[in-house]
This record gives structure tokens, C-alpha cells and sequence, in this order.
């Protein structure tokens, strides 16, 4: 079976043809009571193609059925971290002299930043030259950066400037 689309204007240059024609009856007035189907009518908003189109069932098919949604994701690559050794792991502190936030930093240069108890606000990764850093966060955006480390008799203080804001971290 194979399905023919045709334009509005040759279905009715096709009817005006056969209705003069007399639809080859037997030689009586010449008109006709033939009149066609209201499918068949051209109408001012319809929206078939001008050209003949022929296509096979399954393609007719395919053609009529909902497209596939895409699943491809963009993937973002994140550059290879670079952190001291000595700013690797869980600090605690906040912006400025307040507390209640993390910041935990791994050997490969990742990390991530939240409130206690949450999920971190912030990660990706840090790739830190001498005291200045750049981080590189998976949701794409980049912060420069500042760190200031100290080691006071066993305690651990870390001053971190993000994007002009100040906060100060110990373990």
C-alpha cells in the first residue's frame, strides 16, 4: 500500500475534469449531481504540499511518529587540578569571622564548598599557582582567587579570597 499526497489544486483540476467529461455517462445533459467529498475541498488554511509526495507505509510511519527525545549532555572537561599539600582536606569556617561552612579540598585538586550539613553550593577544581588560584567549578563558571596558610602551634588557619570576599577557615 502506498500512501500519495497530492496538492488541493490538482484534486481540483483532476474533479473539473472528470465533472466535464460527465463522469462518461451515457451522453445525457452532461451535468453531473457528483460533487466532491468536504475532505477533498480546498480550504484557505490547508496544508498540504504543493508537490506529489509518495511514500511507503513504514516510512509514513516513522515520519508520523513522535521524534526521539535527546539524551546527549554536554560534557564539560574540568583542567587537571594542582593544590599545596599542605591545603589538602576538610577545613571549616566561613565568609569573613562567621562559621557553619566547609571547604574540603582533595589531593587531585578538587574540591567543594557548602554549609554544614548540606550539599556544597560549589565545587570543581583548583589549579593554584604559588598563593593565586583559579577554580574551575562544574557547573561552568571560573573564580580567581587568593590562599594565605598558617600553621600556629598545630592549628591550622587558611585565608581564602573568592572573588574579593574574604573567609577564613581552620582544622
Amino acid at each position: 500500500m502506498r500512501i500519495v499526497r497530492v496538492a488541493p489544486s490538482l484534486v481540483v483540476v483532476g474533479l473539473s475534469a472528470v465533472l466535464l467529461a460527465g463522469c462518461g455517462g451515457s451522453g445525457s445533459s452532461g451535468v453531473s449531481s457528483y460533487s466532491p467529498p468536504p475532505t477533498l475541498a480546498p480550504t484557505a488554511s490547508s496544508s498540504v504540499p504543493a508537490q506529489v509526495e509518495s511514500t511507503s507505509d513504514a516510512s509514513a510511519q516513522r515520519a508520523l511518529a513522535a521524534p526521539e527525545p535527546r539524551t546527549q549532555q554536554q560534557v564539560l572537561r574540568l583542567p587537571v587540578g594542582q593544590v599545596p599539600r599542605q591545603l589538602v582536606g576538610r577545613w571549616s569556617g566561613g565568609i569573613g569571622d562567621r562559621t557553619g561552612e566547609y571547604l574540603i579540598i582533595a589531593e587531585d585538586g578538587s574540591y567543594a564548598r557548602g554549609l554544614n550539613g548540606s550539599m556544597p553550593y560549589s565545587q570543581g577544581v583548583i589549579v593554584s599557582q604559588g598563593v593565586n588560584f583559579m577554580t574551575y567549578d562544574t557547573d561552568g563558571t571560573q573564580h580567581v582567587g587568593q590562599w594565605d596558610y598558617t600553621n600556629a602551634a598545630g592549628i591550622e588557619v587558611l585565608g581564602v579570597v573568592f572573588d574579593g570576599d574574604y573567609y577564613s577557615y581552620a582544622r
